[in-house]
């Protein structure tokens, strides 16, 4: 409700609220209430409001900030961005569409269709379509809910000072990419809109210095401390190369200790969760001894019961994050 927005401005000082909505004041006076309004009831008995009805054309002072007037044919024209201070006169505007690569011809074409002549005039005469020109002003038409609403068409150049008056000047707020986005479509029309509007909010300084993020802070990195031969080893999986001549090998499995930078070199015809078990098995701890620890990337081979078997002591890298594998560092 509006009132818990401006509660620090109402507290307790009597407050008169005109309406055009009949529901709101029969709050107070009304029987057998839903229990939605009398919750809203209940909530509104905690400010000392003066609740009177306006019909609604006499309440001009809300209609004037929510509703958009009509031009002679019914449409919706959305052209309030083009008073404000961020754009400039309107001579420099209809120079800049001529000049615009997207707005350019079809603003010619919509001008004097009879002798506009270019390489790709049907092309261009099914995009001018969308188009209509209003007052000198190329407008951009879309039909929503059977009411065709105008929305002006701004040249490239112009797209900078929109977005930052849309986005950074103080009574915008620096919202985020989704309500950026959509108070920049109901303001204007530019091709690739959301996709320039996306990039502009990503790159905003202020936005990046004092926006909350939705994860935790990355903790303090800690050196591997080790203390004798054999206790954490580094294992990771390389491959596939040319094949050997000899074995017709392809892959290469890296095995590496953190105590003594001892490196072991098994090769591989092909690397399934079997074969590469077997041979850290076979070509490695019966030769010296299963370690403690063994850390690798979450590698399938690596990740499945067959290899957890091995080695109790498995610890897996955290992804994008080679340095704590000897091997990949």
């Amino acid at each position: 409700m509006a009132v818990q927005k401006f509660r620090v401005y109402l507290g307790k000082a009597p407050v008169t609220i005109y309406s055009d909505h009949v529901a709101v004041d029969r709050l107070y006076s009304g029987k057998n209430l839903t229990p939605r309004l009398i919750r809203w009831a209940l909530k509104l008995q905690e400010y000392n409001l003066i609740i009177k009805h306006t019909p609604d054309k006499e309440n001009t002072v809300a209609h004037a900030l929510s509703r958009i007037k009509l031009d002679e044919n019914g449409n919706q024209i959305k052209c309030a961005m083009l008073t404000s201070k961020v754009l400039d006169p309107r001579e420099t505007i209809i120079a800049e569409l001529l000049k615009d690569p997207d707005f350019g011809d079809i603003y010619a074409y919509l001008k004097d269709p009879d002798n506009f002549e270019h390489v790709d005039f049907a092309a261009i005469r099914n995009r001018a379509r969308n188009y209509e020109i209003i007052d000198n002003l190329l407008f951009y038409t879309k039909s929503t809910n059977e009411i065709q609403e105008l929305t002006p068409a701004i040249p490239a150049t112009l797209w900078l000072s929109i977005l930052q008056e849309l986005h950074d000047s103080p009574t915008a707020g620096h919202f985020g990419i989704k309500k950026t986005v959509h108070r920049v479509h109901k303001a204007v029309y530019f091709p690739q809109l959301h996709k320039i509007v996306t990039t502009y909010v990503r790159s905003c300084k202020l936005c990046q210095l004092i926006n909350n993020v939705n994860y935790s802070p990355a903790g303090c990195l800690n050196s591997i401390r080790v203390t004798f031969p054999n206790e954490i080893l580094g294992i990771d999986l390389l491959g596939p190369f040319p094949q050997s001549e000899l074995n017709k090998n392809r892959y290469l499995l890296v095995i590496a200790g953190h105590f003594s930078k001892w490196v072991e070199i098994i090769s591989l015809k092909r690397a399934s969760t079997k074969i590469v078990a077997d041979a850290f098995l076979h070509k490695y701890i019966l030769k010296y001894v299963a370690p403690l620890k063994v850390i690798s990337d979450n590698s399938r081979q690596f990740v499945c019961q067959m290899f957890q078997n091995l080695c109790k002591g498995h610890m897996k890298m955290v992804p994008y994050r080679p340095q704590a594998n000897i091997t990949q560092s």
